[in-house]
């Protein structure tokens, strides 16, 4: 028996490792399934017709809620811009040679106690401000994911409602 990943290796299979949920006498039409008239002609099932207004009730809702989709993408977008516009900020202050130096300058007093105290204060919101940007940057980036999933979740959801409510 020749691997798996070669390509006349599929026919090879054994057929007792496939699953068949229905019988194979079932899937194939027999004389007793199929309905006829009398003209002996096969009768199909009627389709269910979709009035009108179902359907433009259904566009309505779709172009709506693919628009508030749009509406929550553009949200989690302007949220992520603002975090990279907030980190290359904060990339451009460390840039600058006098920047973390004029901050420990700022908070720091006399004694060693409080330089000590303004340079752990100092990197401590430093830390934090990393910490921040990263959060809100996964959360910008779950809604705008939301936003997008709603967008393209609207054309199915919207048929299925329009589709079920004809049905009964």
């Amino acid at each position: 028996m020749r691997p798996i990943g070669s390509a006349t290796a599929l026919h090879q299979v054994p057929l007792l490792l496939i699953v068949m949920p229905t019988p194979p006498s079932e899937l194939s039409p027999t004389e007793n399934s199929v309905k006829r008239d009398a003209q002996n002609a096969v009768v199909l099932p009627a389709r269910p017709t979709v009035p009108l207004s179902a359907l433009l009730s259904g566009q309505r809702w779709r172009m709506t809620a693919r628009w508030i989709g749009l509406g929550i993408f553009m949200i989690g977008a302007v949220l992520l811009a603002y975090v990279f516009w907030q980190a290359l900020v904060g990339f451009q202050n460390f840039t600058r040679p006098d920047y973390v130096s004029r901050q420990f300058t700022s908070v720091g007093g006399v004694d060693w106690a409080s330089r000590i105290q303004a340079m752990v204060g100092v990197i401590a919101s430093e830390v934090l401000r990393v910490l921040y940007l990263l959060l809100l940057g996964f959360f910008a980036s779950a809604i705008a994911t939301k936003g997008i999933q709603f967008f393209s979740a609207s054309e199915a959801v919207i048929d299925e409602a329009v589709a079920v409510g004809i049905e009964e």
